[in-house]
């Protein structure tokens, strides 16, 4: 019999923090079975070890992905989502962890008692490891009760950890899934399309900041990688909501776009400015004046006359 909820953990190089995560998981009291699947991706470290660990004490409640070599985390989030076997999936990243024992439990609840939701979660403490007496709530306490994709589309305001979900709301992931950094946001708006979010105030997990994780601390090195995963982003969910969504979408795909534009001028890497003025054209916003710039660009360098 399949459990009622899948926990959904996926895992690299999180050896100082794996142990707590997965205790918060088998810390859950709950009137229903609950798996844990855990992908992890070939670790440079001992989290394999740790994990095969738990595995060997808790046989038939942990369930394990382990590639022979790393595939990504992409790969490894898309296997370990569709391992999941239960009713509703949980996400818990192998940094993270849940602070109460009965999260699960009144998430369940609220999905069973609301059809209407999609997706449930609660407020999420966030911490920082390199200054351990600072923390701040995400989002605010007073957060509205519910929210729709509109709202999501605007902004990702719930943390991976903090999320429970319909499981298999769709049956397969769009191609561009696996070429973006923002995994959590696009699966959260991909499940938004087929039903509201619900809030729970109360703070039930916790995110953590360390300078081992993908995001924090942001680098400047990251800049061009982060700015056009989310111009990819928002480019495609024009294309999937057939620009029903233009209102929210299109600011923020100008945004990224004359961010790197500005970010390519400053490094005099202006074929990249022109490369990506081509591919990005249909969807932009641009004046006159600045299609022909990136047009002039493009014959001086194809005339030999500019170099980078």
């Amino acid at each position: 019999m399949a459990p009622k909820v899948s926990v959904c953990m996926i895992t690299y190089n999180h050896e100082a923090f794996i142990a707590q995560s997965i205790e918060s998981v088998l810390a859950q009291k709950t009137n229903f079975d609950v798996e844990l699947v855990i992908g992890e991706d070939c670790s440079t470290d001992k989290t394999r070890e740790i994990i095969l660990g738990y595995k060997a004490q808790y046989p038939e409640r942990i369930r394990l992905l382990l590639p022979d070599k790393n595939i990504g985390m992409a790969k490894n989030f898309i296997q370990c989502l569709q391992t999941c076997t239960g009713q509703y999936v949980a996400l818990l990243e192998g940094d993270d962890f849940w602070n109460e024992p009965d999260k699960l439990q009144r998430q369940a609840d609220i999905l069973d008692a609301h059809s209407a939701a999609a997706i449930c979660f609660n407020c999420t403490r966030v911490i920082y490891t390199a200054a351990p007496e600072k923390s701040t709530l995400y989002p605010e306490p007073d957060f509205a009760e519910w929210s729709s994709l509109p709202d999501l589309l605007n902004k990702n305001f719930m943390h991976t950890c903090s999320v429970m979900f319909r499981n298999r709301l769709f049956k397969t992931f769009p191609d561009w899934f696996e070429k973006i950094l923002t995994l959590d946001h696009a699966l959260h708006i991909l499940n938004a399309r087929f039903g509201d979010i619900y809030y729970l105030p109360e703070v039930l997990s916790t995110y953590r900041v360390h300078a081992g994780g993908i995001f924090s601390p942001q680098k400047t090195e990251h800049f061009e990688r982060n700015c056009l995963s989310a111009l990819l982003l928002n480019v495609e969910l024009q294309k999937l909501f057939k620009y029903q969504y233009t209102e929210v979408l299109q600011p923020k795909i100008d945004h990224y776009y004359f961010g790197l534009v500005n970010h390519y001028r400053l490094q005099k890497k202006y074929m990249k400015a022109a490369g990506l003025f081509f591919v990005y054209r249909p969807f932009i916003k641009a004046s006159l004046k600045h299609s022909l710039k990136m047009l002039v660009v493009l014959i001086l360098y194809k005339l030999k006359l500019l170099k980078e």
